[in-house]
Protein backbone atom coordinates (compact mmCIF):
# COMPACT_ATOMS: atom_id res chain seq x y z
CA UNK A 1 0.00 0.00 0.00
CA UNK A 2 1.54 3.11 -0.89
CA UNK A 3 -0.40 6.80 -0.60
CA UNK A 4 0.99 7.52 -4.14
CA UNK A 5 1.42 11.39 -4.18
CA UNK A 6 4.13 12.29 -6.57
CA UNK A 7 4.46 15.10 -9.00
CA UNK A 8 6.24 13.70 -12.09
CA UNK A 9 4.78 10.56 -12.88
CA UNK A 10 1.04 9.93 -12.76
CA UNK A 11 -0.28 8.12 -9.48
CA UNK A 12 -0.56 4.95 -11.13
CA UNK A 13 2.77 4.85 -12.42
CA UNK A 14 4.48 6.19 -9.72
CA UNK A 15 2.64 3.28 -7.22
CA UNK A 16 3.69 0.59 -9.65
CA UNK A 17 7.06 1.56 -9.78
CA UNK A 18 7.43 1.91 -6.20
CA UNK A 19 6.92 -1.50 -6.00
CA UNK A 20 9.17 -2.54 -8.98
CA UNK A 21 11.88 -4.57 -6.67
CA UNK A 22 9.47 -6.69 -4.97
CA UNK A 23 7.33 -9.48 -5.48
CA UNK A 24 2.97 -8.62 -4.71
CA UNK A 25 0.17 -9.38 -6.12
CA UNK A 26 -1.63 -6.02 -5.47
CA UNK A 27 -0.76 -2.59 -5.13
CA UNK A 28 -3.11 -0.24 -3.19
CA UNK A 29 -2.89 3.24 -3.85
CA UNK A 30 -4.41 6.50 -3.50
CA UNK A 31 -4.24 10.12 -3.42
CA UNK A 32 -6.42 10.95 -6.97
CA UNK A 33 -9.71 10.12 -5.24
CA UNK A 34 -10.34 8.91 -9.00
CA UNK A 35 -11.19 4.26 -8.50
CA UNK A 36 -8.85 2.60 -10.78
CA UNK A 37 -8.31 -0.94 -11.01
CA UNK A 38 -6.14 -2.53 -13.48
CA UNK A 39 -3.72 -5.62 -14.18
CA UNK A 40 -0.16 -4.57 -15.17
CA UNK A 41 2.46 -7.44 -15.77
CA UNK A 42 0.39 -9.94 -13.30
CA UNK A 43 -0.11 -6.87 -10.35
CA UNK A 44 -3.41 -5.85 -9.66
CA UNK A 45 -3.59 -2.19 -9.29
CA UNK A 46 -6.24 -0.83 -7.07
CA UNK A 47 -7.39 3.06 -6.06
CA UNK A 48 -10.71 2.51 -4.79
CA UNK A 49 -11.55 6.16 -5.00
CA UNK A 50 -12.84 8.06 -2.17
CA UNK A 51 -16.03 7.54 -0.22
CA UNK A 52 -16.04 11.11 1.21
CA UNK A 53 -14.35 13.74 -1.10
CA UNK A 54 -14.79 12.78 -5.18
CA UNK A 55 -13.36 15.84 -6.28
CA UNK A 56 -13.72 16.14 -9.97
CA UNK A 57 -15.09 12.50 -10.45
CA UNK A 58 -19.31 12.40 -10.71
CA UNK A 59 -19.55 9.37 -7.90
CA UNK A 60 -18.31 8.46 -4.40
CA UNK A 61 -16.44 5.22 -4.49
CA UNK A 62 -14.82 2.62 -2.49
CA UNK A 63 -13.51 -1.08 -3.08
CA UNK A 64 -13.60 -4.31 -1.44
CA UNK A 65 -10.51 -6.66 -1.63
CA UNK A 66 -10.51 -10.21 -1.32
CA UNK A 67 -7.79 -12.49 -1.74
CA UNK A 68 -8.70 -16.51 -1.64
CA UNK A 69 -6.48 -19.66 -2.63
CA UNK A 70 -4.02 -16.94 -4.15
CA UNK A 71 -6.49 -15.05 -6.57
CA UNK A 72 -6.84 -11.31 -5.72
CA UNK A 73 -10.11 -10.08 -6.20
CA UNK A 74 -11.05 -6.38 -6.01
CA UNK A 75 -14.66 -5.04 -6.87
CA UNK A 76 -15.68 -0.89 -6.75
CA UNK A 77 -18.85 0.53 -5.51
CA UNK A 78 -20.06 3.58 -6.11
CA UNK A 79 -23.00 5.68 -4.83
CA UNK A 80 -24.48 9.33 -5.63
CA UNK A 81 -24.02 10.98 -2.06
CA UNK A 82 -21.76 10.16 1.24
CA UNK A 83 -24.46 11.27 3.23
CA UNK A 84 -27.73 9.15 2.15
CA UNK A 85 -25.34 6.31 0.55
CA UNK A 86 -27.48 6.65 -2.84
Amino acid sequence: MIHGDHRSKPTEQYAFGAFADERVDAIVFGHSHGPVIEERAGIALIDPGSPTDKRFKPLYSYAILEVADGKVETRLHYYLSRFTGR
